[in-house]
């Protein structure tokens, strides 16, 4: 289906171009890509319970929303909404066309991308669990979720609480690494092995994981932070899909998702900020006085400029970037934020004098000529290629985000086959790559992927073996202490590790 209505697509560019018909051709080209790109997620997420962990999905409703519906909305928006858009760069129906032309290239690339390189991960042998299901096996998964929540707890909340919040609310004089900042959301990612074993266990989880989630939502509060609510929302839907899935249940809230980020999470954040004209608020105080005044006033008028502008779909619009990005590499002065690749590698408090990773400063100046100006304007991954290096810039982009798009999803479902909980962050950071689409690609995609293999080395050659070892004395004294009674133990051979235990192969969410 997917491809027949890319191929249904394909016809009714080539022929409105024959026809030099660009407003036919600017409104089918989003509604096709956005449908088809729906249709493909449904399927995914039909073949298996958790393909909900599997990015790809994410990136196909990240299509939907940015490139299906941000689009139409010089179709369709009001004129205030339209004007605000081209108040940044012009967009006519010819740019408008070749904007359409690049999201539809880069996502057949991405997805075609992503197709051969799940069946090359396919062909790899896998053992099934033949233990999938017994006491022994939910005995072991508890203790796994217990380890892992205790570690992403351990390590999450001093950062957030000592050295993340305090960076947002501007208290620290000295730039805060990624990586770091990525180590915060751990608290966070506590949600998911807390609500399995509140489910699976009950008793103390319950009052835990109710705490944990109000104060995570206060600190999203505090730092204004439009993403960081949302991660919190989907830290929980993951949790709820992990322990009883159900598709009918996780399109409900993921259409609440949407609806609370569209109707609440951003007005609010940009009429917070704009407020208090910073990205932060300063306290918790500060921040409960933010709603109280959004509630009274913030949703008549957010835009002073354009009053009427719908702004929620003016911010899912990103063809007035694209195009300054298109033009500028078509007349010669392209991009250069893929020479910042090979910072990757390199840790900042090695390279102290490490370049901003993030272009957004420097292209807001290249497209308003503003210094003053200290809004981070987002490319796109899709843009950004082309920028740098045209339609084999595209290319590059596609090849890349689809083959880890692949990687992660196949990471994924064996490590939550076996119910690992503490590679979780990686699975996590896969979904967020399926979604930031609207991000800039080196340190979203390049940068992401070289602290996630640290991570992973980290974890199955050091913290892995340390819990195995513990859970293994544990065990061996059971074992022990038991033996006389008959009952059944558990050895440490059962205990699941990554590479040795996953279900078979048919469970596997992917495309056909």
């Amino acid at each position: 289906m997917f491809c027949l209505l890319l191929t249904m697509l394909q016809a009714f560019w080539t022929n409105a171009l024959s026809n030099h018909d660009l407003d036919l051709l600017n409104l089918l080209v989003p509604v096709l890509l956005g449908m088809s790109s729906s249709l493909l997620a449904w399927q995914i997420m039909r073949q298996s319970p958790l393909a909900i962990w599997n990015p790809l999905v994410w990136f196909l409703l990240a299509c939907t929303m940015y490139y299906g519906l941000g689009q139409l909305i010089h179709i369709f928006g009001n004129t205030d909404s339209v004007e605000r858009v081209n108040s940044l760069y012009l967009v006519d129906q010819p740019g408008l066309a070749r904007t359409n032309l690049l999201h539809t290239v880069g996502v057949m690339i991405i997805v075609g991308a992503y197709v051969l390189a799940a069946t090359l991960f396919k062909q790899q042998k896998r053992t099934a669990m033949s233990d999938a299901g017994s006491q022994a096996f939910e005995r072991q998964s508890a203790r796994e979720a217990r380890s892992a929540a205790l570690l992403f707890l351990l390590i999450g909340l001093p950062i957030k609480y000592l050295l993340e919040l305090p960076y947002n609310l501007g208290l620290l004089t000295w730039v805060l690494p990624g990586s770091v900042q990525y180590l915060g959301t751990l608290s966070g990612m506590a949600i998911i092995p807390l609500y399995w074993l509140y489910k699976k266990r009950g008793g103390i989880y319950g009052p835990i994981i109710l705490a944990l989630v109000i104060s995570e939502f206060l600190v999203d509060l505090v730092s204004l932070s439009k993403l960081e609510m949302i991660k919190t929302a989907i830290f929980l839907l993951l949790g709820t899909q992990l322990v009883k899935p159900g598709l009918k249940k996780l399109v409900l809230s993921g259409i609440m998702i949407v609806v609370g980020y569209v109707l609440i999470a951003s007005p609010f954040v940009n009429f917070a900020r704009v407020a208090v004209g910073r990205a932060a608020a300063k306290d918790l105080w500060q921040a409960v006085d933010l709603v109280e005044q959004f509630n009274a006033k913030g949703r008549t008028v957010q835009d002073v400029q354009f009053p009427k502008a719908q702004l929620w779909w003016a911010r899912l619009a990103y063809s007035n970037v694209e195009l300054f990005a298109m033009r500028q590499y078509d007349r010669g002065h392209p991009g250069a934020t893929f020479k910042l690749a090979p910072y990757t590698l390199i840790p900042r408090f090695i390279f102290p004098n490490k370049p901003r990773m993030n272009s957004g400063l420097e292209f807001t100046f290249l497209i308003t000529g503003d210094q003053n100006m200290m809004s981070q304007t987002g490319l796109g991954a899709l843009g950004e290629g082309y920028w740098n290096g045209g339609w084999l810039g595209v290319a590059v982009v596609g090849i890349v985000v689809g083959v880890l798009l692949a990687a992660f999803s196949h990471f994924s479902m064996r490590m939550l086959e076996s119910r690992i909980f503490m590679f979780l962050p990686i699975s996590m950071a896969g979904i967020m790559l399926g979604l930031r689409i609207d991000d800039w690609f080196v340190p979203t995609y390049l940068g992401t992927t070289i602290q996630l293999l640290l991570v992973y080395l980290a974890i199955q050659y050091v913290v892995r073996p340390i819990q195995l070892g513990n859970l293994a004395h544990v065990e061996h004294a059971v074992q022990r202490d038991g033996a006389g009674y008959g009952g059944e133990t558990t050895s440490a051979s059962c205990l699941p590790a990554l590479g040795t235990r996953s279900a078979p192969p048919s469970s596997i969410p992917g495309t056909q």
